[in-house]
């Protein structure tokens, strides 16, 4: 079931950006954002995200849910009040900018050293998609990972992730 708090997590966009992005992480996932509310619409369902977007930075969307497109996953760990606090903080993270720097050096690492080395060149205050998440999660207790560090978490590593789980629509 899709909720406040949940994560979409995009896939099969053609664009060059997110096929880079599925070529480096071997996964089907170039990009994901959180689920502030829900809307039924005569299209569908319609999903309010707050998201790190290129070009754009934190912004507050929405999008037609499309199962082909989306996959829909839960931190197993989140509570009720949990999913209430981190929509609310969302909101605090809007108009912060894209982190282009922290992406060209990833992907700068991945092509020469093959690893996930720690992003020595990370913005604080700005995010990439995963990176956003991440760090707002990792705020309130909630983790994806205990090896990797918040600025590397990638689409993927949510996917994967023992502490999330997939859920249907």
């Amino acid at each position: 079931m899709i909720r406040r708090g949940s994560l979409i997590l995009f896939k099969n966009d053609t664009g060059i950006f997110a096929r880079l992005i599925r070529f480096f992480t071997q996964s089907e996932y170039h990009h994901v954002g959180l689920v502030i509310g829900t809307q039924k619409h005569r299209q569908g369902l319609v999903l309010h995200i707050i998201e790190a977007k290129v070009l754009k930075g934190v912004i507050l969307t929405k999008y037609v849910y499309n199962n082909s497109d989306h996959s829909i996953y839960e931190h197993m760990s989140m509570t009720l009040k949990l999913r209430h606090k981190i929509c609310s903080e969302a909101f605090l993270y809007l108009g912060s900018k894209y982190d282009w720097v922290a992406v060209i050096y990833k992907l700068f690492l991945k092509i020469t050293f093959g690893d996930r080395r720690k992003n020595i060149l990370n913005d604080k205050d700005s995010y990439y998609c995963s990176e956003f998440v991440s760090q707002l999660f990792a705020e309130n207790g909630l983790y994806f990972s205990r090896r990797i560090p918040i600025e590397n978490i990638e689409p993927v590593n949510i996917a994967l992730s023992k502490y999330t789980t997939e859920v249907l629509a």
